[in-house]
């Protein structure tokens, strides 16, 4: 098989990202920060432990400014938003 949407969806995953899918599915998966339930509580442990684990991999001292966005044009967008000084020009290019 070839696969030609890896930026939109990885395939195939890796094993480890496959057993703790089918390890949130059996055991946590609920919504995070919207209850006080158990499986609440554990799904914002596992995000941040994954905070965590990124600030640590980039030498990074604050993981509550980790921040998880929808896809990499909210990302970009929110880096630029929120780093571009009041009456500044940007230059884009549809490149």
């Amino acid at each position: 098989m070839v696969y030609l949407d890896n930026a939109a969806t990885s395939f195939p995953k890796p094993q480890c990202v496959i057993k703790e899918l089918n390890e949130c599915v059996k055991e946590y998966c609920g919504n995070p920060g919207r209850s006080a339930h158990l499986f609440s509580i554990k799904s914002s442990e596992k995000i941040y432990e994954t905070r965590m684990a990124i600030a640590s991999y980039l030498n990074y001292s604050t993981p509550e400014n980790v921040v998880f966005t929808l896809n990499a044009s909210y990302a970009l967008n929110l880096a630029i938003k929120t780093t571009v000084k009041e009456n500044t020009h940007v230059l884009i290019s549809d490149i």
